[in-house]
């Protein structure tokens, strides 16, 4: 049995829950580093919202028909957008977006979707 789920820009009223979702989700997967190791990346997490001020830049939410959020992912049409200017891991320009998807039963990253 499939639940029918719409993806759809998350609203800032969203931001703060979807935030303690994907922390939820990535600080209990075996292996990944912990809040404590990583305490940056998991602040940009909690603050997933802060994202949309970054040009091409979008939140969007998988939401059930009850409303329930269920996920999310952050859609980035230029990754040059998605470090702090302080860091230089990456930095190329890409023709594809870079999307990170967390949610309650699942997690998928490094996904590449086409413009």
């Amino acid at each position: 049995m499939s639940i029918g789920v719409t993806v759809r820009d998350a609203r800032p009223d969203e931001f703060g829950a979807l935030g303690k979702l994907l922390v939820g989700v990535y600080s209990s997967l075996d292996g990944f580093p912990t809040p404590i190791e990583q305490p940056h990346y998991y602040d940009l997490l909690a603050n997933i919202g802060h994202f949309t001020r970054k040009p091409g830049a979008r939140v969007l939410a998988a939401v059930t028909p009850t409303g329930e959020l269920g996920g999310g992912v952050v859609y980035f049409g230029d990754m040059t957008q998605y470090t702090d200017p302080a860091e230089s891991r990456l930095r190329s320009r890409t023709p594809r977006a870079f999307a990170c998807w967390a949610s309650a039963s699942n997690i998928a990253t490094a996904a590449r979707v086409p413009r």
